[in-house]
C-alpha cells in the first residue's frame, strides 16, 4: 500500500525538513513501490514539485532518479508533463539521471514528447532537454546561445558603379541587384562545398509516390550509396521546400537540369542513379568518390531514435497543425484562438529540422522563432 512517505510527496502539504524526518524514518520508503507501481519520487514529480523537496529525495536516495513507473516512465518523463516544472527542476533531474533524457516508455515517447507546448517557459524546458539528448548539460537561454556581434555586410559595390549627381550627391548605384543575386549564389554554393568537405557527398531526392520512376530511382541512388559506404546526407524536397529551391538555386548555377535525384560531391554536381551505373560499370566511380569520407558501419544502418532517418520531426508548437499560438501579442492570440493564425516555427507541412541530425539547423530555426515571439 501507500505509507507515509508516498502521501507527504503527493500532497500539497510538504516542507523539506518535514520530508527529512520521515525518510530519515522510513529510509527504505524510498525504494519501495506502491499498489500503483509508484514510487515516492514520482508522486513528487506529478503534483507540486519544489527545488527544495526533490533536492532532499535525490540527497537521501540518487537512484530514485532512474526508477520506472509500471508504465516504464520515469520521473523526468512526469516533470516535463507537469505544468509546474520550472527550468531549474528540469536541470535537477536531468543533472541527477543525464540518461533519462534519451529514455523512452512503453508507448515510445521519450521525455521531450511529454512537454506542454503551452507551458509558458515551454521553449527553455524544451532546451533543457535537447541540450541533455546532445550531452550537454548547460541550457543557456536560445536568446543566449545564439546572440553574436552582427557582422559588417560584404561590400558588393565597387566605387565604379556610384552614380553621382551634378551637386557631387549620390543619386544611384547600377548592377547592384545583379551583384547581390550573384552574391548569394556564391554563398549558397560555398555553403555546399564546406558541407561536402566535412560530410562527404549530397543526394537531394523525392519521397512522393505520384511519380513512381522518380522515386524508385531515388531509392536506388541511396541504396548505390549505402552500399559503397559513403558518408552522405539525403535531402527530400518533399519535406522541405528550402531544399527543392536550392537545388534549382545550385542547378542553375551548374547549368543543369533540376532533376531527381542529384548527387553532389565536393560542391560539385555528380549526377543522378544513371551517372552513378555508368561511373560504377567503367570504374571511374571510385575515383570520383575518393575524397569522401567513409561512413562507420553502425552510420549505414542507424537510424535516429528521433525522427527515424527523416531529419525532421513534427513542429513542437503546434503539433503539425500549422495553427499558431500568438505568442504574447495581443492580436495574434486572438488571431490563433480564430484559427486564422499559422504556426511560425515550423516549415510549409508542419515539420522542424531534427535536433540530433541537424542541430545547427534546428537551433537557428528555433532562435529565429523565440525572437518572433518577442514581439
Amino acid at each position: 500500500g501507500m505509507q507515509p512517505l508516498h502521501w507527504l510527496c503527493g500532497s500539497e502539504l510538504r516542507d523539506p525538513r518535514t520530508l527529512h524526518l520521515i525518510i530519515d524514518a522510513h529510509l527504505h520508503a524510498l525504494s519501495t513501490a506502491d499498489v500503483l507501481g509508484l514510487y515516492p519520487i514520482h508522486w513528487l514529480c506529478n503534483g507540486r514539485v519544489s527545488v527544495e523537496a526533490l533536492q532532499v529525495i535525490l540527497e537521501w536516495h540518487p537512484e530514485s532518479a532512474s526508477l520506472q513507473t509500471s508504465k516504464q516512465q520515469l520521473p523526468i518523463h512526469l516533470l516535463c508533463n507537469n505544468k509546474r516544472v520550472t527550468v531549474e527542476i528540469l536541470e535537477l533531474m536531468v543533472h541527477a539521471y543525464p540518461a533519462g533524457a534519451v529514455t523512452v516508455d512503453e508507448a515510445g515517447c521519450s521525455p521531450l514528447h511529454m512537454l506542454d507546448p503551452a507551458h509558458p517557459r515551454a521553449m527553455q524546458l524544451r532546451q533543457v532537454m535537447i541540450n541533455a539528448a546532445r550531452g550537454k548539460m548547460s541550457s543557456s537561454s536560445l536568446e543566449d546561445q545564439f546572440e553574436a556581434d552582427d557582422e559588417s555586410p560584404p561590400q558588393l559595390v565597387s566605387k565604379s558603379s556610384i552614380l553621382m549627381g551634378d551637386g557631387g550627391d549620390v543619386v544611384g548605384v547600377t548592377g547592384k541587384v545583379q551583384e547581390l543575386l550573384k552574391a548569394k549564389v556564391v554563398s549558397e554554393t560555398k555553403q555546399l562545398m564546406e558541407f561536402t568537405s566535412d560530410k562527404g557527398a549530397l543526394l537531394f531526392v523525392s519521397s512522393l509516390g505520384t511519380v513512381a520512376t522518380t522515386r524508385a530511382a531515388c531509392q536506388q541512388a541511396v541504396s548505390l550509396l549505402e552500399g559503397l559506404r559513403v558518408q552522405f546526407e539525403v535531402r527530400d524536397v518533399v519535406i522541405n521546400k528550402e531544399y527543392s529551391e536550392q537545388l534549382r538555386r545550385l542547378s542553375t548555377n551548374a547549368g543543369r537540369d533540376a532533376t531527381l535525384p542529384q548527387l553532389y560531391v565536393d560542391g560539385q554536381p555528380f549526377g543522378g542513379t544513371a551517372e552513378l551505373e555508368n561511373a560504377m560499370h567503367d570504374g571511374t566511380l571510385a575515383p570520383r568518390l575518393e575524397g569522401v569520407v567513409q561512413a562507420a558501419r553502425s552510420s549505414v544502418t542507424g537510424v535516429c531514435r528521433e525522427c527515424n532517418g527523416k531529419q525532421f520531426i513534427v513542429c513542437h508548437e503546434c503539433n503539425g497543425t500549422k495553427r499558431g499560438r500568438g505568442g504574447a501579442n495581443r492580436a495574434h492570440q486572438k488571431a490563433a484562438k480564430d484559427g486564422r493564425l499559422k504556426c511560425s516555427a515550423c516549415n510549409e507541412i508542419g515539420l522542424l529540422p531534427c535536433f540530433l541530425c541537424k542541430p545547427v539547423e534546428y537551433d537557428q530555426w528555433m532562435a529565429t522563432v523565440a525572437r518572433l515571439y518577442e514581439r
